[in-house]
């Protein structure tokens, strides 16, 4: 697998990029970092109230930490299909994602 850098962050959603080699989120503009090895649909339902709580976070903003959420974690199927709370790892998705989109 190659070593990931900047340059092969190649998904964007309205500021948000995903750094493979952190793991995480990262909102740009204003240099905010959300380490996405989450494990619950409480730890991802926390981070977009966070999000959503944030001055800088338009509604664009936030619009585009959930599509994040939703391509890397897939969470309908993944997380919590039919509203049913399922065991996953967050790494372990974000390694699927990572591999799909660039390896």
């Amino acid at each position: 697998m190659p070593e990931p850098t900047e340059e092969l962050t190649k998904n964007t959603w309205n500021g948000w990029f995903y750094k493979p080699q952190e793991n995480s989120l990262v909102y740009k503009p204003v240099d905010y970092w959300v380490d996405i090895e989450l494990n619950s649909c409480a730890e991802v339902l926390d981070w977009v109230f966070q999000i959503h709580g944030k001055s800088w976070a338009t509604p664009d903003v936030t619009k585009g930490f959930l599509e994040a959420l939703d391509d890397i974690f897939a969470p309908q199927t993944n997380c919590c299909p039919w509203g049913n709370e399922k065991e996953f790892s967050g790494e372990k998705l974000s390694l699927l994602f990572y591999k799909a989109e660039f390896c």
